[in-house]
């Protein structure tokens, strides 16, 4: 992307010409929306949805191990519309192979003046080095849809290209100068974005300036920060005339998303905000200089009354300094030197003459070290039972003391739920524990490496893994806490106080003082620092002077984030810092909350404690106090309530008030969340139990050939009904044969609990194997489970894990009403999907479960019940608190063979029944079409075998 002076000097005088300042801006002349589409089916070769583009052309990986597609996804991404995005995949074992291109013409080719836009948004790329993925669109000037690998990109006929290759963090734009990583720029956030990372999801805008120049701007999915503008460069050719997105060699379970492609007329590109010194994210900064930035827009004017900044909460905008003011080029200057130890956080406004507008959030901080911050390593927590560094006579790490000694004592210093870390761990420091250690990659904090210490990072945090730290806090000082972590997939970390200063036994009770919520940073060693919150989301502040003991806990982790570091900034506040709300359910802004939701929220204590006897909870303005529970300790009180089934919350907007004192002052704090509508089951389908039932599931299994086309077993129910029925069809009209066992006709007598091959990985061990599917095979299967579930009136919440998806149905037994309760039409990983649904009345209510996978990765299904303390309880098990389910066994009917002449005569006497056969008794059986009792056979001299079947 290289800048010629000459091309962009002419450039800017016919800019300044062609974008005149009463042109009317942002008029839009092409654009659709996967909102236009209402389901994958939808979303085909040849469709056309949105205005000024022509159809779709859609083509994908069609062989043996290797596949491709696209689906219109409903799950809520970054880059959603009314939760709608297109999704692409090219998955498979063989690599290169795999591919999805989806090509959109425009109806007429891009003028100069006019700028594309689209939003994309990743959840991983194939990193194989000898074949990497590939995901992202080009711009190009044919009309040329047989791609089928990257080769696309460096086309003549490719103009520029957008995309990610091999990692997260190489993202790369193609133009006339060739390849140019991104991240090369010093915009390594643009990647982290793209790939569900910091802001889940990006808006790319390519503004063509002329015939063969363009520019580039990238901003969050909203549209709302500018998250990278490169500098004017050349096309490779002119003419763009077609949108081409791909996925390419991508591997199972990652996929690529694109939302609505645009063409506008736009005045100018919006102004761009640069060169902040100190940098955005910088630590550590010395204190004594001052805050500066730029201002640039290279089609239009700044004025300095066009630009503001907030500054920790305060307008500054009158204690700044303006050079160039009126010009394309302003910088800006705050006026009043940065202070020690101050967490700077802002955002920066600046629009142009032309009114377009930009805003840039930014942050870094002037932090001291010891003594006056108090820094905490991950890999430092307590040893030989709760023995601690003292910080108040030495700000050194346990490394002082020799790298082998100072080891843990499992479940008193720390707790290691799950021991993957004893095989992961390779670092020597305090390498006989069980909590994972590792050399960390970041800017020196505290002269730690500067005088000669490795820095580590605790790592494969896994769900209910802990680490105690015990520490000394100086007297009367409030102290603000922050963790140094990089994330890779998100997380949250907990912080409790515990109820005694130093904790030396198992099973301590504490209080939880906070949260980290932990975003995407990019990687493994990509650092920012988070502050410790509470139930509201506010900064929470520490005056517990003394000795105290912080448990640190992964409650939301799955081996997603390192640790590296915790450190209390002493702040200048001298308040009175009192009992506060720290956490709970419902949240405040909680959506989708069952009505019959259990509250929690923790009370901690600090300066002054809480009075139990205070404390009340109002829910929609009536008082639940009589109905509360209390959980008390030192270090804070838990305060619960259960809604009761006979005053469930109404659904939508409710209200929670809690109201406690610690005897000096009152607190009051108010929230709002939103309580899901669910259905309520009509007292009429309920049926009476009765000795005809028996425990278990009717089933029906459906198994395709492992090797058959992709394309005809797509992951939707639609395709599971029709392979269930028989009526799925190849390309030639001919019904594909059920290869499943037995006829695929099962009585399961236990759960649901099935896994059709290894890589399935449930949340119930151990997991079954599939009924009635061969041994060896794993693709396009469906199936059908019939059910009676016994409910007693209240709430219930189901829920089915399963790879890929599935639909849940509740029907009348009268008639063919039903009520769709839960669903997941599409292709996914394995994950779980719950709902809920109100019964009135007891008895048995007809249920059916169509589950269907298509093919390769992991297959499985699992179905079961959710307790409103959140126990998974898998439908009909042997186990306290599991919904009995039943079935109803077919009174099988007597068949009848007699002979006549030279034929069979067969008849039976339920009509109900289909007439199947086999040339050998085990099968496989196929229904003879149309066939009613009195069938007749003729002999041929070959056996032949025949039974009932309700399928």
């Amino acid at each position: 992307m290289k800048k010629n002076s000459l091309i962009l000097g002419c450039l800017l005088a016919g800019l300044f010409i062609g974008f005149g300042v009463n042109r009317a801006s942002a008029q839009i002349v092409a654009f659709d929306s996967a909102t236009n589409y209402a389901n994958s089916a939808a979303w085909t070769n040849g469709s056309q949805g949105g205005f000024g583009f022509l159809p779709w052309q859609l083509t994908a990986t069609n062989a043996s191990n290797i596949f491709g597609g696209r689906y219109i996804d409903t799950g809520s991404l970054g880059i959603s519309q009314a939760t709608k995005t297109f999704g692409m995949y090219g998955n498979g074992s063989v690599h290169p192979g795999p591919f999805s291109f989806a090509y959109r013409e425009l109806s007429t080719p891009m003028t100069p003046g006019e700028v594309f836009k689209i939003k994309c948004e990743g959840n991983g790329m194939n990193t194989t080095a000898a074949s990497p993925g590939y995901v992202g669109f080009c711009l190009r000037s044919d009309d040329n849809t047989n791609w089928a690998d990257q080769t696309i990109i460096s086309d003549p006929n490719t103009l520029f290209a957008f995309y990610n290759v091999g990692n997260v963090d190489d993202c790369f734009i193609w133009d006339a100068s060739g390849a140019n990583d991104t991240g090369g720029l010093g915009t390594a956030i643009v990647e982290q974005n793209l790939q569900q990372g910091v802001g889940n999801g990006i808006t790319i805008e390519f503004y063509l300036l002329t015939a063969t120049t363009y520019q580039v701007v990238v901003k969050d999915a909203t549209d709302s920060t500018i998250l990278a503008s490169y500098p004017p460069s050349t096309l490779a050719g002119s003419g763009i005339l077609t949108l081409a997105a791909f996925e390419v060699n991508n591997g199972g379970g990652q996929n690529f998303w694109i939302n609505n492609p645009e063409v506008a007329s736009v005045s100018v590109v919006p102004p761009v905000i640069s060169n902040l010194s100190p940098s955005n994210t910088a630590t550590y900064v010395t204190a004594g200089g001052q805050f500066s930035f730029n201002v640039n827009s290279e089609f239009s004017a700044i004025s300095s009354n066009g630009i503001s900044l907030v500054l920790n909460g305060i307008n500054e905008s009158n204690q700044m300094t303006f050079t160039g003011s009126g010009t394309s080029n302003v910088q800006v200057t705050l006026n009043p030197l940065l202070q020690p130890n101050v967490l700077y956080s802002g955002t920066i406004s600046a629009a142009d003459t032309n009114g377009n507008l930009s805003s840039l959030p930014f942050s870094f901080n002037t932090w001291l070290t010891e003594p006056t911050n108090i820094y905490i390593e991950a890999s430092d927590y307590n040893y030989s039972g709760g023995n601690w560094i003292n910080n108040f006579t030495t700000s050194e790490p346990n490394q002082l003391y020799g790298q082998f000694d100072l080891m843990g004592i499992s479940n008193i210093d720390y707790y290691v739920y799950n021991l993957e870390e004893t095989t992961n761990n390779s670092s020597p420091y305090r390498a006989g524990d069980l909590v994972f250690a590792e050399p960390a990659t970041d800017v020196d904090h505290d002269n730690f490496a500067a005088d000669g210490f490795t820095p580590y990072d605790v790592g494969y945090n896994e769900f209910g893994q802990w680490e105690d730290y015990t520490r000394a806090l100086s007297n009367n000082i409030t102290y603000a806490m922050y963790a140094r972590v990089s994330g890779f997939a998100g997380g949250t970390i907990q912080v409790e106080n515990m109820a005694t200063p130093e904790v030396s036994t198992t099973s301590q009770p504490g209080a939880v003082l906070g949260q980290f919520n932990i975003p995407n940073t990019g990687g493994a060693q990509d650092w920012t620092f988070l502050p410790l919150t509470d139930f509201f989301s506010n900064p929470v502040l520490i005056r517990s002077s003394g000795t105290n003991t912080f448990r640190v806990t992964d409650i939301n982790g799955s081996g997603s984030y390192n640790l590296s570091y915790l450190v209390l900034v002493a702040l200048t506040n001298t308040a009175t810092v009192r009992p506060y709300i720290t956490s709970g359910f419902p949240y405040p802004g909680a959506a989708g909350v069952n009505p019959e939701t259990a509250f929690s929220f923790t009370i901690a204590n600090d300066q002054t404690s809480v009075n139990p006897a205070s404390i009340q909870l109002f829910i929609n303005s009536n008082s639940m106090t009589s109905g509360l529970t209390f959980s008390n300790n030192a270090a804070g009180t838990v305060v619960s309530y259960q809604i009761p089934a006979s005053s469930l919350l109404p659904a939508g907007a409710n209200f929670a008030q809690a109201i406690f004192s610690d005897g000096s002052v009152t607190i009051t704090d108010s929230w709002q969340f939103s309580v899901e509508t669910i259905p309520t089951l009509p007292a009429s389908w309920a049926l009476p139990l009765t000795g005809s039932y028996a425990r278990g599931f009717s089933e029906l299994i459906a198994k395709g050939d492992d090797s058959a086309t992709n394309t005809d077993f797509p992951p939707t129910v639609a395709r599971a009904e029709a392979q269930l029925a028989g009526t799925l069809t190849n390309s030639s009209g001919v019904p594909y044969a059920n290869e499943a066992l037995n006829g695929g006709v099962y009585i399961e007598t236990n759960t649901i609990n099935y896994a059709i091959d290894s890589i399935f990985n449930g949340i119930f061990n151990l997991t079954s194997p599939f009924p009635d599917v061969p041994a060896g095979t794993t693709n396009n299967v469906a199936l059908e489970a019939n059910l009676y579930a016994y409910l007693t009136p209240g709430v219930y919440n189901f829920d089915v894990y399963s790879d890929d998806g599935f639909q849940f149905t509740a029907m009348n037994a009268s008639d063919s009403t039903n009520i769709t309760l839960g669903v997941d039409n599409g292709g996914r990983a394995a994950a779980g999907s719950e709902f809920s649904f109100e019964i009135t009345t007891t008895g048995l209510y007809p249920m059916q479960l169509i589950y269907f996978k298509a093919q390769l990765g992991g297959g499985g299904v699992e179905l079961y019940s959710v307790s409103s303390t959140g126990g998974n309880i898998l439908l009909n098990a042997n186990t306290a608190g599991s919904v009995p389910v039943y079935y109803l066994p077919a009174t099988a009917p007597k068949l009848s063979i007699s002979l006549s002449g030279n034929q069979a005569v067969l008849t039976w006497s339920n009509s109900s029944y289909l007439l199947q056969s086999a040339p050998a008794v085990n099968g496989p059986y196929t229904t003879i079409a149309g066939s009613t009792t009195g069938y007749h056979y003729t002999l041929t001299g070959t056996q032949e075998y025949f039974r009932l079947s309700t399928h």
